[in-house]
């Protein structure tokens, strides 16, 4: 979006982190709220987001610098509408604006009628594994962050059960590199 771009996206996007731990530790904390605010502002491109450039940027360059130890597939399950997954049908190619948690592990993704599995590129940079020093919920989350504004091609939908759908998803590194929205 135009806030996205103007204050976290273009030049604006390529800063170093300056302590990829701490910002990392900081969204991850449950109790805090960081994560709801930042990817709410991201995801409505609010004048909110203008108030949380500083960290949007500071976490998208921590997530950048660390690395990806897990497996190539993450799991998220998410609520999604019959509108929703028509328009990502429809255009097959997208980008998600927030920052989006997933787990290594199909266990420890939510429970919802969705089930995000995204494969993830040998040696993602967009993605890190949020270990022990990142998360004190890294041994029941087994979390990997991708960074906000990743870009996505769509692979396959299927109806697990009359409850249950799995999206299959695929990141686009190039795509998400290029992304200055």
């Amino acid at each position: 979006g135009p806030r996205y771009a103007a204050h976290c996206g273009g030049a604006a996007a390529v800063e170093a982190a300056r302590d990829a731990v701490a910002t990392i530790n900081e969204y991850t904390e449950h109790t805090n709220g960081v994560h709801e605010r930042v990817n709410l502002s991201l995801a409505s491109d609010s004048d909110e987001l203008v108030a949380h450039a500083p960290f949007v940027r500071q976490l998208r360059a921590a997530v950048l610098e660390r690395p990806l130890l897990d497996a190539t597939l993450v799991y998220r399950g998410v609520t999604l509408s019959a509108r929703e997954l028509e328009h990502m049908e429809r255009l097959q190619r997208f980008f998600i604006p927030s920052f989006t948690s997933t787990s290594a592990e199909r266990r420890c993704a939510y429970d919802r009628s969705h089930t995000f599995v995204v494969k993830l590129p040998y040696a993602c940079r967009h993605a890190c594994t949020v270990t022990s020093e990142l998360s004190r919920h890294h041994d029941a989350e087994r979390e990997v962050l991708i960074a906000c504004y990743a870009a996505y091609h769509l692979e396959r939908v299927e109806r697990a059960s009359a409850t249950s759908t799995v999206v299959t998803l695929s990141l686009d590194e190039h795509a998400s590199a290029t992304c200055v929205v």
